[in-house]
């Protein structure tokens, strides 16, 4: 996975849950995942959970991004203080 980043290929959070290995209610894992155990920074874990979901979803110019006109959902997960300038993207974690 980290080398297909490296190469420029999006890699994004999110998966099929509600299996004895990945059960509902695990979702905010994925972005301490995508930092711990992939070497991604925070702003890139960030990145991949909004914008790059837009863009996948081919609606990059309405989804994954707080911006007027845009659909507001955020990741569930703990990046504390998101909406703080400059606050948030030090803490990562399920």
């Amino acid at each position: 996975m980290q080398e297909m980043w490296r190469r420029g290929i999006r890699v994004l959070p999110g998966g099929d849950y509600g299996f004895a290995w990945a059960p509902h209610g695990t979702y905010a894992r994925d972005p301490q995942h995508f930092v711990e155990l992939l070497g991604h920074t925070p702003m890139e874990t960030l990145l991949a959970t909004t914008k790059l979901g837009g863009e996948i979803m081919r609606m990059p110019d309405g989804l994954g991004q707080i911006k007027p006109g845009y659909y507001a959902d955020l990741p569930e997960c703990a990046v504390v203080g998101v909406l703080v300038e400059g606050a948030a993207l030090h803490v990562v974690t399920a």
